[in-house]
């Protein structure tokens, strides 16, 4: 860990990039008060996050990792257990640098979403066309990539799509638990079956979260190294953290999480499949095994008792709904793009 006067050196130089910067930044206790007298360093991270943004307008695929490993960097600060990392949680200096990034990222994603007009108002309708975006009509829907880990994919580009995914299923349990706060009735109770799943129904050993570490550990995988991960997949993951973080990014929220448990069963047929052809057998499938028949479940739970009732109530947060759906997809997509182009490589 560097001290204080090398991190300032160093973010000044631009000897190191952003995240490295944020990264060791974040381990310090009392931040604000570190940070506070020295306005050099301030401006020095302030340049790096300034040129990183200016980079994500012009799409560069560095920027857009750098921003991504620094959004990790800090989201991780809601997600840990306590301790000195939290200290920086809610350090107004932080808070500005996430601020900064999170208006470029969402500018960017929001050039892709197509215009929404197209949204029906009538309920029925809507979920009809929520179900057919997700399921049907978007290119990720059906994506050559779990076709290519159902029957062409090696054992180690397996391995390395199971790596990368840990951005997104290592947490789910709280992220779901998060989306909870602040809806009533049945999205609330529908939320809250979703969650009982994630927690194995109660057994320890079949949490969802232990079920998936532990095929990591099979494995050998080592699913916290953030830097040896596609940026495309800190996105997804990211992603996710946004909107259950931001409470005025709710429907959203309940748009991109029921993308997920949607596609989640067909995508996990095909990589069970792949599976199966590389010898990965056993214990090592029943994260994915027990995902395709819960999800199925949680599919038409999520339209019935989510999507339904929210829209009836708030009829306006069909729109955030709609975009959080895209925001899913498209990131998604970004993912299966870049991991099918890899894993072709992989043997």
């Amino acid at each position: 860990m560097a001290d204080i006067a090398t991190l300032a050196a160093n973010a000044t130089n631009k000897e190191w990039s952003l995240p490295q910067t944020l990264n060791e930044l974040l381990r310090f206790e009392t931040l604000y008060q570190r940070i506070e007298p020295m306005p050099a360093l301030q401006g020095a991270i302030a340049a790096l996050v300034a040129e990183c943004v200016a980079g994500v307008s012009r799409a560069e695929q560095d920027s857009l990792r750098y921003l991504h490993e620094s959004l990790a960097a800090i989201y991780r600060l809601h997600f840990v257990r306590g301790g000195t990392a939290t200290d920086a949680q809610f350090d107004p200096f932080i808070v500005r640098v996430q601020r900064d990034l999170e208006r470029a990222w969402l500018a960017y994603e929001d050039a892709r979403v197509p215009d929404l007009e197209d949204v029906p108002s009538e309920i029925g309708e809507f979920v009809d066309w929520f179900r057919d975006l997700v399921l049907q009509r978007h290119p990720v829907s059906d994506h050559e990539l779990f076709h290519f880990l159902e029957g062409g994919a090696s054992r180690g580009a397996i391995e390395l799509f199971l790596k990368n995914e840990s951005t997104l299923d290592a947490r789910f349990d709280d992220l779901i638990a998060l989306a909870q706060v602040g809806l009533s009735d049945e999205p609330k109770l529908e939320l809250a079956r979703n969650y009982w799943d994630e927690m194995g129904n109660g057994n320890l050993e079949d949490m969802h979260t232990r079920l998936f570490d532990g095929l990591l550990d099979d494995l050998g995988i080592n699913g916290s190294a953030v830097d040896s991960v596609e940026w495309t997949a800190l996105a997804t993951g990211n992603l996710l953290s946004y909107v259950t973080i931001h409470r005025g990014r709710l429907p959203e929220a309940l748009g991109t999480l029921g993308a997920v448990e949607m596609l989640a069963p067909r995508r996990f047929v095909k990589l069970t499949a792949g599976f199966d052809r590389v010898g990965l057998l056993g214990d090592a499938q029943t994260y994915h095994r027990l995902h395709i028949e819960v999800d199925s479940d949680h599919t038409e739970g999520w339209l019935e008792h989510v999507i339904d009732p929210m829209v009836e109530h708030e009829p306006e947060s069909r729109m955030g709904i709609a975009r959080g759906a895209y925001y899913r997809l498209n990131t998604s997509l970004d993912h299966c793009d870049a991991m099918l182009t890899q894993l072709k490589s992989v043997t």
